[in-house]
């Protein structure tokens, strides 16, 4: 398990190194990392808030947004640059850097709002997760 929480403008830490990845969920509370067994009505409900951890590849880190980040989104199945999707989205410039997004050395793999990156959603033969739930909606968790 894992908390972010956001004191500072701009989110970030890491890397996290694999070795470290089961300890450091345990420990809080913003996601964490677990072992699964889905069918399809299990991939449909978790979906967004799911990241299928054998697909990470390297070193995952948290972070904010940077000059130059493209999203590979698993849902609308489509490429584009922060800065549009932000952009369409109409967020706020503190808004926007207070996202955080969840990196490997591929790229972006999760990011807040979004989900899952193509390639790194979750599928009915996924075996472990990691899992976010989004605590800044009262009384509401992904999932």
């Amino acid at each position: 398990k894992c908390w972010i929480e956001r004191k500072y403008e701009a989110a970030g830490f890491g890397p996290l190194p694999y070795d470290k990845l089961e300890t450091l969920f345990k420990e809080k509370r913003f996601m964490f990392l677990e072992r699964v067994e889905l069918d399809t009505e299990a991939v449909h409900k978790l979906f967004y808030s799911c990241v299928d951890y054998d697909k990470l590849y390297g070193v995952p880190q948290f972070r904010s947004r940077r000059n130059g980040d493209y999203f590979s989104s698993a849902y609308r199945n489509n490429t584009k640059s922060l800065e549009k999707l932000f952009n369409e989205k109409k967020y706020s410039a503190q808004e926007r850097d207070r996202l955080v997004l969840l990196t490997d050395d591929s790229g972006i793999v999760w990011l807040e709002g979004e989900g899952p990156a193509r390639g790194k959603e979750i599928d009915i033969n996924t075996k472990r997760v990691i899992r976010f739930f989004d605590f800044s909606k009262e009384g509401e968790q992904n999932a």
